[in-house]
């Protein structure tokens, strides 16, 4: 009984692990190129999806 219990939990965790992971995808245009074109719905994708706003391109 011990073990269901366990592997409910398990699936239960995973599941909503996978839910909040898809909540906020990457969009994929980059996060310097939607700055450059100006794309404020694609700069927020970023923000939501954790993106590192300090990442540095190939031109610095």
């Amino acid at each position: 009984m011990k073990t269901i219990k366990t592997a409910i939990l398990l699936v239960t965790v995973l599941s909503l692990a996978l839910v909040w992971a898809q909540d906020a995808p990457t969009p994929g245009t980059s996060l310097h190129l939607a700055a450059l074109l100006g794309d404020l719905a694609a700069v927020q994708q970023h923000i939501e999806a954790g993106t590192n706003l300090d990442q540095k391109d190939d031109f610095g």
